[in-house]
């Protein structure tokens, strides 16, 4: 693969949901986890993923990108081993210049707040029992996926879903425990954290379930994910947190 190539296949991973990273890894004959780090390059680049030529893409991606070309010009484009593919490696959420720049924004804003950025996620096990039985991710696929569809969409929950609520109900601790230690009026009334454009409510639920002692609302301007964000909750028997359906936008 020319390392143009593998560019370009990296640019669309980062930018078009339509191509997953194990669909574009299987077509360039490489290990997902090798494109990965490019696309990470990519994203943390100035600009973020929208770059034009290979020439304007980061320093970093351009060597892996070359190295990458160059081992599989070696290996003769024999596809890699069933076993690496297949294999699902922990990785903390990546972020584009886009949202790191939103996020120190953020944090100023919330001087008792400092995000960190990819190596603190709360436990797996804790996480995974949270979002268990009536709140499991794959509860809201469509029935009769095929098998490679199926496959590439419980990849996407495991591999960069997960990783995502685990990272943000860590964030969620540090900030209510910074805002706990800090001189507030004490109050009997339980904290109150509203998810705004909470979708199916994934992160609000986790955050209801992990942290019983909050109350939780959920906000989104789409009706039927509102819906079923509130079944998922009636299911699991959370009474700590409700959904509304409304604008975000127009809220004051």
């Amino acid at each position: 693969a020319d390392p143009a190539c593998v560019l370009k296949a990296a640019r669309l991973v980062a930018t078009c949901a339509d191509l997953p990273a194990e669909a574009a890894a299987e077509a360039l004959g490489c290990v997902e986890e090798e494109l990965y780090e490019i696309v990470h390059e990519l994203e943390a680049a100035d600009g973020g993923a929208e770059l034009l030529g290979p020439s304007e893409a980061p320093a970093a991606a351009q060597r892996l990108a070359r190295a990458l070309s160059a081992r599989l010009r070696r290996q003769g484009a024999r596809e890699a081993g069933p076993g690496l593919r297949g294999r699902r490696r922990e990785r903390p959420p990546r972020f584009s210049a886009a949202e790191l720049a939103l996020l120190r924004r953020l944090s100023a804003a919330h001087s008792e707040w400092h995000p960190i950025f990819s190596d603190q996620l709360a436990p797996l096990a804790e996480v995974g029992a949270a979002l268990s039985g009536p709140l499991a991710l794959e509860r809201g696929l469509p029935d009769g996926l095929p098998a490679a569809e199926l496959e590439m969409r419980m990849r996407y929950y495991h591999e960069k879903k997960v990783p995502q609520l685990r990272w943000m109900l860590h964030q969620a601790r540090a900030l209510l425990g910074g805002r706990q230690t800090a001189a507030v009026p004490s109050s009997d009334a339980e904290p109150l954290v509203i998810d705004l454009g909470c979708g199916k409510g994934d992160f609000a639920l986790l955050l209801a379930a992990a942290m019983p002692q909050l109350r939780v609302l959920g906000i989104d301007a789409n009706a039927d994910a509102v819906t079923y964000a509130s079944e998922r909750a009636l299911a699991a028997g959370l009474t700590n947190t409700c959904f509304r359906v409304a604008d975000a936008a127009s809220l004051e």
